[in-house]
């Protein structure tokens, strides 16, 4: 394995030029958070993906002939995924699985399929394996019921964070869609609320987040996207959500840039800090466990 495991109640600075390519802080909780495209990090041996080598090493051809490759970072999402973490170690006094991808997203991204994230090179593959088995290993430990959240950042100007359950904005706008299409399947088994209830409605973590005090599609104030741009969720969330298997859950958030970067680090550490609350009433409501005991809560 490449990936550093940092160990639990590791209070050191956040140095990612000091630690590993992939890293991954195990929790306690049976919570994940996943950030595969903030790294800024480069790499001398890995070359850089652009649509010709794509195209190049795909053994069946023009299979990804359409297929844009994007490596725009999406910036300071791991800082604000620590400062998530913090803050819900802070009012439950247990800590969520942290993964990080510290690579450039121009060496590997980790959200695609392995052909398209590392165009076959050997060692962005290694990388590539190392972060999807660390998710795979936080979910081992967590055992049972669970919940994943994939963390990325857009810029669509809408001042917005999209919530992705791999429903698509087509099916959100003709409000055409059940548990069975989302990655959140296990949560709408256990729970027997149906999809809507737990996509747009009072349930549903898009009601956690505005309660907050910002916006979010879907949530019940905005139901659909209309005409607005969207992103439903990719490659990680439908990999290691329950659409097809298993007890965790996945949810993509999209952040905006107004709140990543636009604002400054005031701005993005008052919003993750709202998320981080956000993310313990919502895992509270759906995902406590009575033989858990009730965790300790200042929200």
């Amino acid at each position: 394995m490449v990936y550093d495991h940092c160990i639990k109640g590791d209070k050191t600075p956040h140095h990612p030029e000091k630690r590993q390519y992939i890293e991954y802080q195990m929790g306690n909780l049976p919570l994940i958070l996943s950030v595969p495209h903030g790294g800024m990090m480069p790499h001398p041996d890995i070359p850089d993906r652009t649509s010709n080598n794509l195209m190049a090493e795909h053994p069946t051809p023009n299979a990804h002939k359409n297929v844009k490759v994007v490596n725009l970072a999406d910036l300071f999402t791991i800082e604000m995924a620590i400062i998530i973490a913090d803050t819900i170690e802070e009012i439950v006094g247990k800590r969520p699985h942290l993964i990080i991808c510290h690579l450039r997203r121009t060496k590997i991204d980790i959200n695609r399929d392995i052909v398209a994230a590392t165009h076959n090179n050997p060692l962005a593959k290694a990388y590539y394996h190392d972060y999807h088995s660390a998710i795979r290993r936080a979910k081992a430990v967590i055992g049972h019921r669970g919940l994943l959240f994939d963390i990325h950042g857009q810029a669509h100007m809408q001042n917005s964070t999209e919530i992705g359950y791999l429903v698509s904005k087509a099916a959100l706008n003709d409000q055409n869609y059940d548990a069975f299409d989302t990655s959140i399947r296990a949560l709408a088994k256990h729970s027997g609320l149906t999809a809507q209830e737990l996509v747009v409605g009072h349930e549903s973590f898009g009601a956690f987040l505005e309660a907050e005090g910002y916006r979010c599609v879907p949530s019940p104030r905005q139901p659909s996207p209309g005409m607005e741009k969207y992103f439903r969720g990719g490659y990680i969330t439908r990999q290691h959500g329950s659409m097809s298997e298993g007890h965790v859950d996945a949810i993509q958030l999209e952040i905006p840039k107004e709140l990543r970067q636009d604002g400054g680090p005031v701005v993005l550490a008052k919003f993750a800090k709202s998320l981080g609350c956000a993310i313990v009433k919502f895992f509270q409501r759906h995902y406590e466990r009575p033989e858990d005991g009730h965790l300790s809560s200042s929200v």
